[in-house]
């Protein structure tokens, strides 16, 4: 159901229903639409969000991407869905560096400047704080963390290529963690991080970022051998699941 949410709403965007800047359903109007409770409308949503194609904005709603915006997000993701080899995963884990690094002098100066906006962020860093005995849930706040980094910066184009890169990365971010059990040392590096954007010290939030990602590009790359056999079979099944569901009819 998730999968038949995600297409009808990805149809709907692109064909035009919704212009860009437009104030998307919520997930009680969807969930009546469809039937189905907040679980799978709130995934739906997420892929959609990972896609480019909305951006959800604390207390405010969540609205529509500009299309340009969208397409290029959605090619990094095709890009990702078929990377079959560690270089082009290596590829993606640099680009995730220019995005962030770049990102964070401008996401410092209004965490700073808008304490309101860091919400998120701080959020984020809680749920870290609180997850450091679970790999999994560890994984999934750390990627929140440091998305919730760029979408401060408020740039929209920067913050749907980032979320764009998510399909692909996710599938091994967890193992780098699991394998090499650098969990205290990386809880460490964020706590670095946040206290610099929230302190205003963007020098030393940027220092530490840059750190903390080349440590685990390198870490993961070191691992290479043992990650990326098992994912070119994973991202190839996802690649087709994706193009089949891209030109199947729509349902009714």
């Amino acid at each position: 159901m998730i999968d038949k949410i995600a297409v009808i709403l990805e149809r709907e965007i692109l064909a035009g229903e919704y212009q860009a800047g437009d104030l998307f359903s919520t997930e009680n109007t969807l969930c009546a639409r469809f039937g189905v409770s907040r679980t799978p409308v709130r995934e739906a949503l997420r892929r959609l969000q990972a896609g480019g194609l909305i951006k959800s904005s604390h207390g405010s709603g969540t609205y529509v991407c500009d299309r340009d915006v969208s397409q290029v997000a959605a090619a990094v993701n095709r890009f990702g869905l078929t990377a079959q080899t560690a270089a082009a995963a290596k590829e993606m884990m640099e680009a995730r560096l220019i995005l962030e690094t770049g990102a964070i002098w401008a996401a410092t100066a209004r965490a700073l400047s808008q304490p309101s906006l860091s919400a998120e962020l701080t959020r984020c860093f809680e749920l870290l704080e609180s997850s450091q005995d679970d790999i999994q849930a560890f994984g999934q706040a750390d990627w929140a963390f440091h998305h919730a980094l760029v979408a401060l910066s408020d740039n929209a184009f920067i913050s749907a290529i980032h979320a764009s890169l998510l399909p692909s990365m996710s599938d091994y971010m967890g193992r780098t963690y699991f394998e090499v059990a650098q969990l205290p040392i990386a809880q460490a590096e964020h706590r670095a991080i946040y206290q610099g954007m929230t302190s205003g010290d963007a020098v030393r939030a940027a220092t530490v970022l840059t750190a903390h990602l080349r440590r685990s590009m390198e870490e993961a790359m070191a691992l290479a051998d043992q990650l990326w056999p098992e994912i070119p079979r994973a991202n190839k099944a996802r690649a087709s699941l994706h193009a089949s569901q891209s030109t199947s009819p729509t349902p009714e």
